[in-house]
């Protein structure tokens, strides 16, 4: 088992290399070098960084899309930033209006941050030099955004997950936490190295760790905390992503369909998933209970089915919630509801393979008042023709 201790020691591997900071598309300087230059030097090798990874169309490309984004979102904002760098991003949000905060493994990176605000006239923003992760705990928990653009894929996930965890708690709710990190299929395409090999390859010698994140993988680290996904999409011919999560914990209409509902006991059998004839589909239950679907080759086709009991939902109750868990061993599938008379569907939802392959869940929420069939349909939903495969592991009914 990982322990604090672990990542302290890691953090001292970061920081012996992440004083190098990307200075251009192409080139990187060292911090230690810049804090020792005078204030007129060290402000014009900041805006040349600036300028040649944010301004005009090229720029727009690396920083500027983010910048153009976010910067109107960010005005009154209390943003603390992980990893600032040359604190280029930091010092765009703040000029559109946020409250920052910078924390980072390398002193210089703080010194030379803090010199550019004060240079800049904007102020001294509140900054960590994170040695311990306890030290975390010393920030305020109400800011309204944790950023780290290319920093927290350099630590291994395992040895990390105390800081991840830390930094969730800094987040009032409906907080976003928005991460950029390498995609999977960069790593995929550039050999599935292992990570404390591919961190050389991704940034040069000396790295320690470099790591692929997607927005699923990035919800898993984060908890216990509970965060949905809000954007992610991928930049620079798909070298960087940016992944943006919510932070659902107490927030009202957030949290998890199923939250707050009354359980309905026994109204629906995970073991009672069949198919009907015709489907050229299979279903069978394996050892643990769990049903093993395999769909029929047709985009859409029909798979399985099972009775759902809505008429054990109580009479002063309007709505109701089904809870898929399952796990998608091939392609995508659909579990959906339809309206009594078979015409369309009241709901539905989605699960595609998991690059992971842990099981996932869904919930289908209808209205009693859609007139819902008393049965789950499972379906293939693959945008292409070829079978799909699922263990749906439970089914549960909820009532609200």
């Amino acid at each position: 088992m990982r322990t604090e201790g672990d990542l302290e020691r890691f953090f001292e591997r970061l920081a012996a290399k992440w004083h190098e900071v990307p200075a251009s598309r192409l080139e990187r300087t060292s911090t230690r070098v810049l804090v020792s230059a005078t204030d007129e030097d060290a402000l014009a090798a900041w805006e040349r960084a600036r300028a040649d990874t944010s301004d005009g169309i090229r720029g727009l490309r690396l920083r500027g899309w983010f910048h153009a984004v976010y910067g109107p979102w960010a005005a009154g904002k209390k943003i603390l930033e992980v990893g600032p760098g040359l604190g280029i991003d930091g010092v765009a949000l703040a000029c559109a209006g946020a409250t920052m905060t910078f924390v980072d493994v390398s002193s210089t990176n703080l010194e030379l941050v803090l010199r550019v605000f004060s240079l800049k006239g904007l102020g001294r923003p509140e900054s960590l030099h994170l040695q311990r992760v306890r030290q975390l705990d010393e920030l305020a928990t109400d800011y309204d955004a944790v950023m780290a653009f290319g920093s927290l894929h350099h630590i291994p996930a395992d040895t990390g997950r105390p800081e991840f965890e830390a930094l969730a708690r800094r987040l009032k709710p409906g907080g976003r936490f928005i991460m950029h990190a390498y995609p999977f299929q960069r790593w995929i395409d550039e050999g599935q190295l292992p990570f404390d090999r591919w961190g050389e390859k991704t940034d040069g010698a000396g790295t320690p760790w470099a790591e692929w994140y997607d927005a699923d993988k990035l919800i898993e680290q984060l908890r216990p905390t509970v965060f949905a996904s809000v954007l992610y999409c991928e930049y620079r011919d798909g070298a960087m992503n940016c992944i943006d999560l919510i932070k659902v914990d107490g927030v009202p209409g957030l949290q998890q369909p199923a939250a707050g509902a009354s359980a309905i006991a026994r109204a629906i059998d995970v073991a009672a998933l069949s198919v009907q004839p015709g489907w050229r589909a299979v279903a069978t239950v394996d050892g643990s209970g769990s049903v093993l679907v395999t769909t029929p080759e047709e985009p859409w086709a029909y798979a399985a089915t099972v009775p759902v009991h809505v008429d054990r939902i109580p009479a002063d109750h309007t709505r109701g919630v089904v809870r898929v868990r399952a796990t998608v061993r091939g392609g995508r599938v659909g579990f959906g509801i339809p309206a009594g008379n078979g015409a369309a569907f009241v709901t539905e939802e989605y699960l595609a393979r998991d690059r992971h392959e842990h099981e996932q869940e869904c919930f289908l929420e209808f209205d009693l008042a859609a007139n819902p069939a008393a049965l789950m349909i499972v379906r293939n939903a693959s945008p292409s023709a070829g079978r799909s495969q699922v263990v749906v592991h439970s089914l549960d009914l909820f009532s609200l």
